[in-house]
């Protein structure tokens, strides 16, 4: 096929890629074919995951569906201390070119990939989730702490060329990156007392609030890595073998010139208010809430790092016709708020074509999760449909949602 063909199709899978249902891994296997010409492939990924906040009552929140007060009062129970919740919208195309050569004995080939992610963690106290959906009368008296409070968001794209081998698929590749839309807030010593008779309030915060303030399409611009080394392990002979994989995405970092920036650090009373619930300050606007609490804001110009996943795993290697394959691995989010998150399970070969796998997680923005996929794999041809949260895919008393899905076209 010629390649002006090819670079038609993958500019045009671009278009497409983004707009589909759905940055982790789950339900892709290592697939090496050292006579292909060319391989074209395409993921998509959408999850959110909460330590303590179900999916319907998530649902309810953001779809403006009704929300009792029996459920805020039992959602209120299930919070602890302190509270998380991640979510992760993304797509990407990959390109492989094996005739192009590069390197020593030519074992390397040239690849190009182009995708676009939104990626972001909510971090936040009982108190806190107590004051929003409930208000301040049933704590009168008491000092509500919002320590440790944050929230991140980031949505860009990226444009990458890179070198891959053909006998690993070990790759390293360099993106361009547009950032179009960014948050980042935290608050630290921050509190809020409403007095035992209710006639007055305090309110102390200390944080600070930074996001974009351009009408640009891309209001940042920067460069990041993308690296993966595949080490197999173990002889043809031993039980316990395979491919260990050491897995670097969206390392990088984008600088903007135009931010709003607030740094709030104020201490303000009020005498006769009250505060019912977050529908109180519907009628204000953002800035005007601000200005009622006298924080102004600033423009700056500032270098921050992409949200990026570092991941080891032992990969599922579709080259070996073994009935069984064990999966495991950790991965970590170290620029947003997160615990690593460990995960085992197991991949099943059905026939020459058909396999499928499943795996219990814990850690990353909550719980325990049990995921599962299905996969077909020819000569030509590989897909994958994957979920990492069954319950949650089919229950609204789940902790959160996850869809995955991969297609691979090959010559």
């Amino acid at each position: 096929m010629p390649y002006r063909v090819i670079l038609i199709s993958f500019f045009t899978l671009l278009l497409l890629a983004p707009n589909a249902s759905a940055q982790s891994y789950f339900g892709t296997a290592l697939n090496i074919d050292t006579t292909r010409k060319v391989e074209l492939d395409i993921q998509g990924l959408g999850f959110y995951h909460s330590s303590a906040l179900t999916k319907g009552y998530i649902q309810n929140f953001t779809k403006g569906g009704h929300i009792s007060s029996s459920e805020i009062d039992e959602a209120y129970g299930d919070q602890k201390e302190v509270n998380g919740l991640g979510f992760s919208l993304f797509a990407q195309v990959d390109l492989k070119l094996h005739e192009v050569n590069v390197g020593k004995n030519n074992q390397f080939g040239l690849m190009l990939s182009a995708g676009t992610k939104t990626m972001g963690s909510l971090t936040y106290t009982q108190d806190l989730f107590g004051l929003v959906f409930q208000g301040n009368s049933q704590r009168l008296g008491d000092s509500l702490m919002f320590n440790s409070s944050s929230l991140q968001f980031e949505s860009f794209q990226k444009l990458g060329v890179g070198l891959f081998n053909r006998n690993t698929n070990s790759f390293l590749r360099l993106n361009f990156v547009g950032s179009n839309n960014t948050l980042n807030s935290y608050l630290q010593q921050s509190h809020f007392y409403t007095s035992s008779q209710g006639d007055s309030m305090a309110l102390e915060l200390d944080g600070i609030l930074k996001y974009n303030a351009t009408s640009n399409f891309y209001a940042a611009y920067g460069a990041s890595v993308d690296f993966e080394y595949n080490m197999p392990f173990g002889e043809e002979s031993d039980k316990f073998k395979g491919v260990l994989s050491f897995s670097v995405r969206d390392l990088g970092l984008i600088y903007a010139k135009d931010m709003t920036y607030y740094n709030v650090d104020t201490t303000l009373s009020f005498k006769g208010a009250n505060f019912d619930n977050i529908q109180s300050i519907f009628s204000l606007n953002g800035d005007e809430v601000l200005d009622s609490l006298g924080i102004k804001s600033e423009k700056v110009s500032t270098m921050r790092f992409l949200p990026a996943t570092l991941e080891v795993a032992k990969r599922v290697d579709m080259n070996r016709t073994d009935r069984w394959q064990s999966i495991f691995g950790v991965r970590m989010y170290p620029t947003l708020v997160s615990v690593p998150q460990v995960y085992a399970g197991a991949h099943y070969r059905i026939n020459e074509s058909l396999s499928a796998g499943a795996r219990a997680s814990y850690g990353g923005f909550g719980g325990f999760r049990a995921g599962a996929y299905f996969r077909l794999h020819t000569s030509v041809v590989d897909a994958f449909v994957a979920t990492q949260d069954l319950y949650g895919l089919v229950s609204k008393r789940g902790f959160g949602n996850s869809l995955q899905f991969g297609l691979g076209w090959y010559l």
